[in-house]
């Protein structure tokens, strides 16, 4: 508020007057900021059902119609092998990269600052998405995998367990598409300070002639988040897929 130079002073009443309406322009300013405040944590809440509806669902569905298609591949008749096979394993590919697409837009739609529905404490239960993971691929395997679950897996940061979901659902999927494995062992450990997770089977090895895609994304998920992964992998000794990432 001003008024002219060598002008007359405001009058008490237009003080108070000018210091009520002030006032009220303080409360609809702050109503204006509750209602931008709501609006963020509704955008917020929005990006995380839709992040966990593709995540959750989506990306489950594919990886089990991948996997599906890949077993069918590797059984079908020699004579049809080369064509029909070769079709199969280009979809496989295709939903491959679907897959690695959608998570990296679900990392995109987590990757705003933290909302009431994402808080940068937020925890996930890991053991039962290690249960779900191992559910799937017993499926496809025809037997069902041996998981050995050791510590409080139930209150995983968000981030640290997709990643740890993620490098048992790689493994997972090299043992049921290369390996020929009759048994498989899935451990998880969360220790004081970090999670750590080992997954061996008794098959063939990694091929030479496999695409390792998956593995090197599995390595870089771990280097970028701190932690280590390796591959120790022999047609006489099967392989073992370790990730461990610090918390």
């Amino acid at each position: 508020m001003y008024r002219r130079a060598g002008g007359e002073p405001f009058s008490p009443g237009t003080v108070e007057l000018l210091t009520a309406f002030a006032g009220q322009a303080g409360v609809v300013l702050a109503l204006a900021e509750g209602a931008n405040a709501r609006h963020r944590v509704s955008l917020l809440e929005e990006r995380e059902r839709i992040a966990r509806e593709l995540h959750d669902v989506i990306v489950q569905r594919l990886y089990a119609a991948g996997m599906q298609l890949d077993r069918v591949r590797r059984r079908m008749r020699r004579r049809f092998a080369h064509a029909d096979g070769a079709r199969l394993g280009e979809a496989v590919d295709q939903l491959d990269q679907t897959i690695e697409e959608i998570r990296g837009t679900v990392r995109q739609l987590r990757s705003g600052e933290p909302g009431p529905s994402e808080p940068a404490s937020a925890r996930t239960d890991l053991a039962e998405s290690a249960r779900t993971e191992v559910r799937i691929a017993g499926e496809l395997l025809g037997y069902p995998p041996t998981l050995e679950l050791s510590g409080e897996l139930a209150d995983i940061p968000v981030e640290r367990a997709d990643h740890v979901r993620a490098a048992l659902r790689e493994a997972l999927s090299n043992v049921v598409r290369h390996s020929g494995a009759r048994e498989t062992r899935v451990t998880l450990l969360r220790e004081d300070d970090a999670v750590r997770l080992r997954v061996r089977d008794n098959g063939c090895g990694v091929p030479r002639d496999v695409a390792k895609r998956g593995l090197r994304h599995l390595a870089e998920r771990a280097e970028g988040a701190g932690g280590e992964f390796s591959v120790n992998s022999s047609p006489s000794m099967g392989t073992m897929v370790a990730f461990d990432l610090p918390l």
